[in-house]
This record gives C-alpha cells, structure tokens and sequence, in this order.
C-alpha cells in the first residue's frame, strides 16, 4: 500500500489507471483472447481494490471522529 506524508492511503487505483486500462481492456485493439481477459481481470480488480480502500478510509474516518467525541464528552 501507498502512504503519503500524513499516512493517509493514496488512490492507488488513479495511480495505475484504472479508468484506462479499462477502455483499453473493453477496445477491440487486436490483442488475443487471453491478453484481453487478463486485462478485464487486472481492471476488474483496481476497481475492487478501489472500492476497498475508499471504505477502509472511511471506517477509518469513522473511528477518528468516535475517538474524538469521547475524547470532548
């Protein structure tokens, strides 16, 4: 995984390109069979990994703000 400064998870799917190996993967470029369905899997899977860590991030802000309001009570 990716940490910036503040130790907060990068957008790893942006990093790679999701979005463009997914409209590489879904174009009829010529590539074999094989190659397109590797590449539909490894676009398939940016995007769960995407998804994956946006609710990471989010159970994470979560917490911060629990520890934060019983913290101030």
């Amino acid at each position: 995984m990716l940490w910036d400064s503040k130790d907060h998870l990068r957008d790893i799917g942006s990093l790679f390109g999701k979005k463009n190996l997914s409209q590489f993967a879904s174009a009829d470029n010529g590539a074999s069979a094989v190659i397109g369905a590797y590449l539909e899997q490894a676009s398939t899977s940016f995007n769960e990994l995407d998804q994956l860590l946006k609710e990471l991030n989010l159970s994470h802000s979560h917490k911060k703000a629990q520890k934060a309001h019983n913290k101030d009570s």
